[in-house]
């Protein structure tokens, strides 16, 4: 279960160890964003591309619900450059003005305003995407929980976790102003006062995941949607939890295995599932620096790749059916 490695995904590192082990039951799970949208899409949900929000046409019809399943993706150096698409013009901004039929130089007349007027304008731009949703409903879910803004946000960091900090200060001023505003709009409709901002920071932009999919995770908040994690998503999809036993052996396919990334990782949703039923977890990767008291603590039984000589789906085969499924 995972993402695809550079030698293949799941299905294809299992398939020579199903052919020398036939008596051994297999299931491979691809959980990158084109495996869970076809485990969702096999449930009859409407997922969509984050390139695709844009175009309402493309959304499920009102009264729905339209899925965005999106990962951290490296932001554009220029946030607002004339020449980019709706879905990564101002980390969000742009598919709510492109839901308003708005063009990119009304919106960055926004930021013109006086203080009040921004506030005011933000707040009509919001309900006027609300109606011309017209009850289409939108829930984003996040292979990434770092959020828009703030110091771990996407804006800061590659999505290998390497720092950047290229963003152009403007454009930073830009999102902050506007989120507060959006903020301060969310406020308003609440009838609940938050006793301490400690509590409950009610910033979109700075919610766990708000990040994804180029800022669409801060969306769902301002249109009434939903937003939760991809992972969770996938495992109550596949109904997880009743097909790992203690005679599973879990294997995950991790691409990268960092203490940056790995909560976020399969692993996230593994450690609780194979240690609640005694089943084994290893791991294949391509990069790792994880201890192995690190891997202890995510119940990994045994780690391979990550080191100089990369693996071969060969490798795979020889390690599943020679160290784990023989008989002993």
């Amino acid at each position: 279960m995972g993402q695809p490695l550079e030698i293949g995904a799941p299905h294809d590192l299992l398939a020579l160890p199903a052919k020398q082990c036939p008596e051994v039951s297999f299931q491979a799970w691809d959980t990158s964003v084109k495996g869970i949208t076809k485990l969702l899409e096999a449930k009859q949900q409407r997922v969509i591309e984050v390139a695709e929000l844009a175009d309402l046409n493309a959304w499920a019809p009102a009264g729905e619900i339209t899925t965005v399943i999106a990962d951290h993706e490296l932001m554009p150096a220029e946030l607002f450059a004339a020449n980019l698409p709706p879905h990564q013009w101002g980390a969000g901004i742009g598919l709510l003005t492109a839901w308003a039929g708005w063009d990119y130089a009304r919106a960055l007349a926004l930021f013109t305003l006086p203080k009040n007027e921004f506030t005011q304008a933000v707040r009509d731009l919001i309900i006027t995407v609300r109606k011309n949703l017209r009850g289409r409903r939108l829930q984003v879910l996040g292979l990434s929980e770092r959020p828009l803004l703030g110091a771990d946000s996407v804006l800061t960091m590659t999505p290998a976790a390497f720092p950047i900090n290229t963003l152009a200060s403007e454009d930073l001023v830009r999102l902050t102003l506007f989120f507060q505003a959006a903020k301060d709009f969310l406020l308003s409709e609440s009838i609940l006062e938050p006793v301490s901002p400690v509590e409950r920071d009610w910033n979109p932009a700075r919610a766990d995941g708000s990040g994804v999919g180029f800022g669409v995770g801060a969306l769902p908040q301002l249109v009434q949607g939903f937003r939760g994690r991809a992972l969770e998503a996938f495992a109550f999809s596949a109904r997880l939890e009743t097909q790992v036993t203690s005679e599973t052996l879990m294997v995950a396919v991790v691409p990268q295995l960092h203490p940056q990334t790995v909560a976020t990782s399969v692993l996230g949703i593994l450690k609780d599932l194979t240690a609640a039923s005694g089943a084994a977890l290893i791991v294949f990767t391509e990069e790792a620096s994880l201890s192995k008291h690190e891997l202890f603590e995510w119940n990994v039984t045994a780690c391979y790749g990550g080191q100089r000589k990369p693996l071969t789906v060969e490798d795979a085969a020889r390690i599943l059916t020679q160290t784990w499924l023989r008989p002993r």
